[in-house]
């Protein structure tokens, strides 16, 4: 538009348009890549495994179902003699004010497996 003002001479609109893309999705098409793409957003922890521990076992159940829904792969903890050596290393530790001491101390010791508390996540 402004080379046509500084030209004194009309533009023709289609010179100012920018090419459409080709018509090569269709609607449904459209609709397989939400749902792919869907399913993939709610999978955000995919290959990450969470340690869940409390001796509150509804604390452990809740927090599985919606970690396992994000995709993560998840062990639970609520016995008072359960060992961190015992189980597979996790990549993070969800918990409340309820852990297990054994593996508290166990976690304390191992400064490379962070402990989140439900607050945090």
């Amino acid at each position: 538009v402004e080379q046509g003002q500084d030209c004194n001479q009309e533009l023709r609109i289609n010179d100012c348009l920018l090419p459409s893309p080709p018509a090569t999705s269709t609607r449904l098409s459209n609709r397989v890549k939400d749902e792919d793409t869907n399913v993939s957003c709610r999978k955000i922890l995919s290959g990450l495994h969470v340690l869940i521990i409390s001796t509150d076992k509804f604390f452990t159940d809740d927090w599985q179902s919606v970690l396992d829904s994000l995709g993560a792969a998840v062990t639970k903890r609520t016995a008072a003699s359960a060992r961190l050596a015992q189980l597979r290393a996790p990549d993070v530790v969800v918990t409340d004010s309820k852990a297990p001491t054994a593996l508290c101390t166990d976690l304390s010791a191992r400064h490379d497996i962070p402990v989140v508390s439900t607050n945090w996540v």
